[in-house]
């Protein structure tokens, strides 16, 4: 790679060399959008583990604490049965019917006894049963649930104390049947004394009635009638009871139809309109058959009772062509309604609608045949001798007194059983039992939610810590936000050991990761050879002197001359770590104090020499940047194989800037998890406008065990390292070598290719005539 000066965007976030004068470097951010895969998931997760296993551990113990603390709860159930029974009328109108056929009144009732049943007077009495006296303020808690379609009510008891609550269901209960045992006597003692009144009265009015037709008979001296009369007054009173019946009929029915259209505005905010149709022929014909069928049978009736086969059949009649009448009239309705299919309830209430109309229909085609009748009989009765017609009018009115004083007396005596039978509406079915175990509190329940609470909520902080955490976690951080590839990912220094930790006999990871980043320096400019190296970071205490050094130690112990210099002339520190006085070094040379031969120091390590800042100058930037320093870069790259040139951070200094144009090649130190990645990209865009050759980037202190981190290198290593031995001597095969190094390379990006081409060449010779790493 040569050339390095811009960021092409379009060329999936590689560096491109320079096509003008003046490196140009985009505006838009060179982030791409991060799709994590599975490995990436699981880094994070092995990233905060110690997190994501606190916040479990700490939801598991609280939940722990908090359930241990709760008091057992235990629950008691009884269950009883509710008599609904019909629902009755409640006004001439009909509503009560239709409520019944709709169901309404059913469900009213039964929510109606399950608020009855946790009513404070219930479980007062329930109280008083058990012995024991209620707390307003500290009500037990009782529930009553009907269940779905039955007439079957559940009394839930929860209390502390398993026995109290099984006797505290099973007392409200018996205060439930006990009140409703008592209720219905009351209301069967009220009806007895409201029918012994009017049982009263009625006996009066018969024993008048009764007077004035013995005296009417005494004052006429009619002692008794013909049977002629005797019987047409018996078909009056028959045809004047049928029409009253059908009378009465039509009156119900009308309030139905009245309830049924006032449920379907309700609904849709619409009224039934008149849906039959006078021109519809089948519905006329319908109507007038149904009006001579009846004709017929009252003429039948004259001479024959209701259940005999003559009668019978024009009934049958009657009942098909009302069923036909009512079929057609649906039709029609529905036929004639608007967007029925989107409303089942609204259809079921007009096929309600229609069916009550139909009875309707064929009630008045009653009334309109029986009235002639009537009228025919009331004439036929009226053209009876006066004295006749007196005790016919006299007789009539005592047989009704009688039929309707007999009424009276069974419903008396219906009562008067039922007052002594102290039957209740609700009975018994299963007795609340003494429970085994508690409800509350459930601790596995309760230990498995805190478990998945503590471990979702760690998963959500820790990728909400790592989606805020904008340093630099590994190379594909590196490559995806400047492109570079990442050349040596050096692991923490043991601290044991101190900055320098190169030997020639060093089989340690340590040593081989600087090894490693040797051998991947050549790799990445392998046209051009390097004879010089900066080496620069984007901050303070990133690593990059420590690098510098072992860098050129690593170097020299390969058999090349090397040269450390140190040009970081604001905070100089090589020359502490290799134990060198620091009273001569580059500005005595530049200044011309001194030739630069005297100015370089000789180190414990062969082949390696170093050269100090020096007394550190006042401007440090204008002095890198004369023309005398660059004489002595120059002078450097011809005294040695390779030059490694240690800088001070270039995020905020422009020394680094000033020195990367005229060196062959830059690496950037980088500090995983301390390196943000505006801070790399800051220093990558800065050295690109020098002109800097950025060969890559080198990760320092990487953390074991991450999917970017050194522990792929060290798996691999760790293998090759015990298979080969401390001392270099071979233990197997080639295998484990090939595993340690070559697959580390192999996942180094755009090393594979170059790696493999080098094992198939030979290596480069220098002029000194050896290896050029």
């Amino acid at each position: 790679m040569s050339s390095l000066d811009r960021y092409d965007p379009n060329a999936q976030n590689r560096l491109v060399p320079s096509t003008g004068p003046a490196a140009e470097f985009p505006e838009a951010p060179l982030t791409e959008p991060e799709v994590r895969d599975l490995r990436d998931i699981l880094a994070v997760i092995w990233r905060y583990k110690l997190l994501i296993l606190f916040v479990f551990a700490a939801c598991v113990l609280i939940a722990a604490f908090v359930t241990s603390k709760q008091i057992p709860i235990y629950q008691a159930t009884a269950k009883i049965l509710v008599d609904t029974g019909p629902a009755q009328p409640v006004s001439s109108e009909g509503f009560g019917a239709i409520s019944e056929m709709l169901g309404a009144g059913r469900s009213r009732s039964i929510q109606t006894q399950v608020e009855v049943l946790q009513s404070y007077p219930i479980l007062e009495s329930a109280y008083k049963l058990l012995g024991k006296k209620l707390n307003p303020d500290r009500p037990p808690s009782v529930r009553a649930q009907n269940i779905r379609d039955t007439d079957i009510i559940k009394v839930v008891v929860e209390d502390p104390d398993k026995h109290f609550a099984a006797n505290l269901a099973n007392a409200i209960t018996s205060a439930y049947i006990s009140r409703s045992q008592a209720a219905n006597r009351r209301a069967a003692t009220n009806t007895k004394e409201f029918l012994r009144g009017a049982l009263e009265k009625q006996r009066r009015a018969l024993a008048d009635a009764e007077n004035r037709l013995k005296a009417y008979k005494e004052k006429t001296g009619v002692a008794s009638i013909t049977d002629e009369v005797t019987n047409r007054m018996k078909r009056l009173a028959a045809a004047e009871e049928e029409l009253a019946t059908a009378e009465t009929q039509v009156r119900s029915l009308e309030g139905q139809l009245r309830a049924v259209e006032d449920m379907l505005s309700k609904a849709e905010q619409t009224y039934v309109r008149e849906t039959v149709s006078s021109s519809n022929p089948l519905i006329s014909a319908m109507r007038d058959k149904i009006a001579s069928l009846e004709i017929q049978r009252a003429g039948l009736l004259k001479e024959y009772q209701p259940d005999t086969p003559e009668v019978q059949a024009i009934d049958d009649q009657i009942a098909k062509a009302r069923e036909t009448l009512q079929q057609e009239l649906r039709r029609e309705m529905i036929s004639s309604s608007q967007a029925i299919a989107a409303n089942p309830v609204r259809l079921d209430l007009i096929q309600q609608a229609g069916r009550l109309r139909a009875e309707l229909e064929a009630q008045k085609a009653r009334v309109l045949a029986i009235r002639p009748i009537v009228e025919k009989e009331r004439l036929a009765v009226s053209e009876l001798p006066s004295r006749e017609r007196g005790i016919v009018a006299l007789a009539r009115e005592v047989a009704n007194l009688e039929r309707v004083y007999e009424e009276l007396n069974s419903k008396y005596q219906e009562v008067s059983v039922a007052e002594q039978a102290k039957l209740a509406s609700a009975s018994l079915l299963e007795p609340a039992r003494v429970p085994r175990k508690p409800i509350k509190p459930r601790p596995i329940l309760n230990l498995f939610l805190a478990a998945v609470i503590g471990l979702t909520v760690g998963l959500m902080l820790a990728f909400l810590l790592d989606h805020l955490d904008d340093t630099i976690k590994g190379t594909e951080d590196v490559d995806r936000n400047v492109g570079l590839p990442t050349l040596g990912a050096i692991p923490v220094l043991p601290k044991s050991s101190g900055p320098i930790i190169m030997g020639a006999s060093d089989r340690s990871v340590m040593a081989e990761s600087f090894r490693l980043l040797r051998s991947n320096i050549r790799f990445a400019s392998p046209d051009r050879p390097l004879k010089s190296l900066m080496i620069t970071s984007p901050g303070a205490g990133e690593g990059k002197t420590t690098t510098a050094v072992n860098l050129a130690v690593a170097l020299a112990t390969n058999g090349l001359k090397v040269i450390l210099a140190d040009m970081d002339l604001r905070k100089p520190s090589v020359g502490k770590i290799f134990g060198l006085k620091r009273d001569r070094g580059l500005t005595n040379v530049v200044l011309g104090d001194l030739p630069i031969e005297e100015a370089l120091q000789d180190t414990k390590v062969e082949n390696l020499r170093v050269l100090l800042g020096g007394p550190l100058p006042p401007n440090p930037p204008e002095f890198l940047d004369s023309e005398r320093c660059r004489a002595v870069i120059n002078q450097l790259k011809q005294m040695a194989d390779f030059v490694v040139i240690d800088t001070p951070p270039a995020s905020f200094l422009t020394d680094g800037m000033i020195l990367a144009s005229q060196v062959d090649g830059v690496l950037v130190v980088a500090n995983p998890r301390r390196t943000t990645r505006h801070a790399l990209r800051r220093v990558v865009e800065q050295l690109l406008l020098a002109k800097g050759n950025i060969l890559g980037v080198c990760l320092n202190r990487m953390q074991p065990g991450g999917r970017e981190g050194y522990y792929y290198y060290y798996s691999y290593y760790y293998g090759y390292y015990h298979y080969y031995g401390d001392n270099g001597s071979k233990r197997g095969g080639q295998k484990g070598e090939a595993k340690g190094i070559k697959g580390f390379l192999k996942r180094l990006p755009g090393l594979a290719s170059k790696e493999a081409r080098s094992d198939s060449e030979p290596p480069e010779q220098t002029e000194s005539g050896g290896d050029s790493s």
